[in-house]
């Protein structure tokens, strides 16, 4: 059926997706007219979503450790196989992770397409760091658990005693505990 407006400055608003994603959607769009809605109508769309993320500069193969020249920003087609929360936008979460899947060039690279390569494991040495306000203190290490990022909390064991700490990796060598 034809809309009937009443003259006036037309502004037109979607009021409700059905749901979230692309794909073929209902959308409700409210019609105003000199600030007073006036009418709704249900439409169905082709939504096509997109969202900034990471991908590929080149080819990425299976096996490869990722670098920061690897990656670049680019704007992203979210459809039913590549969900949103899987787009990955902090470069920190990929770099020196290893390729487990083929990325082609400009394609997303998602937390599915790699895995996380300790950058210390188990059973390695490492110096344990303990500071107060300027004064900081060291004693040898070790790791109970693997070391797969900076930041990560882990289990530590000081050499000279069986004593075990939580601490956090503050680089590949170094894990500061409180």
């Amino acid at each position: 059926a034809p809309l009937n407006l009443p003259p006036g400055n037309l502004e037109i608003e979607a009021e409700d997706l059905d749901r979230p994603g692309s794909g073929i959607r209902q959308v409700q769009l409210a019609f105003i007219v000199d600030g007073e809605k006036v009418a709704s109508r249900t439409y169905s769309v082709r939504v096509n979503q997109k969202s900034y993320g990471l991908v590929a500069k080149r080819s990425l193969v299976p096996g490869y450790l990722i670098h920061a020249e690897d990656l670049t920003e680019g704007l992203i087609s979210i459809d039913s196989q590549l969900a949103d929360s899987e787009i990955v936008f902090d470069p920190k979460q990929l770099i020196g992770t290893k390729v487990v899947r083929p990325v082609a060039e400009g394609s997303p690279i998602t937390e599915d397409d790699v895995e996380r390569v300790p950058i210390r494991i188990r059973g390695e040495k490492v110096t344990l760091v303990q500071r107060f306000g300027n004064v900081q203190t060291t004693a040898p290490g070790e790791l109970m658990e693997d070391a797969l990022k900076v930041g990560q909390e882990v289990r530590v064991k000081k050499s000279n005693s069986r004593k075990t700490f939580v601490g956090r990796v503050v680089s590949p060598w170094e894990v500061e505990v409180r």
